[in-house]
């Protein structure tokens, strides 16, 4: 399964590396939505370990590292250039980058 932003395909993409092949049995496009599955299926999937707690059901799930390697994931901030000067966007991307400079660096994983 996969889903959610943040969710790229890298560890389906070293499954080769691995011996093993992915099977992508539904894509979605929220972490809530892939926890609902996952927690009434037999499917499993991949998440970024900050994205559980907003889940909804990290309680009922079963949460585990990754057997494998997997690169960072760079995310970046995009806008139309035509609205830089535009006050509320100004005060959306300073909020933002305020909130990322005051998080911590690294999560430790499970």
């Amino acid at each position: 399964m996969r889903g959610g932003a943040g969710s790229p395909q890298r560890p389906a993409a070293a499954a080769p590396s691995v011996g093993r092949r992915r099977r992508i049995a539904l894509a979605v496009n929220q972490s809530y939505t892939v926890a609902q599955v996952v927690a009434t299926s037999d499917l499993l999937t991949v998440l970024p370990h900050h994205f559980l707690s907003s889940t909804g059901r990290i309680a009922e799930l079963a949460v585990l590292p990754l057997p494998l390697e997997v690169p960072a994931v760079h995310v970046g901030m995009l806008w139309y250039w035509h609205h830089e000067s535009v006050s509320a966007q100004r005060w959306l991307r300073d909020t933002v980058v305020r909130a990322v400079a005051s998080a911590p660096a690294h999560e430790e994983a499970l």
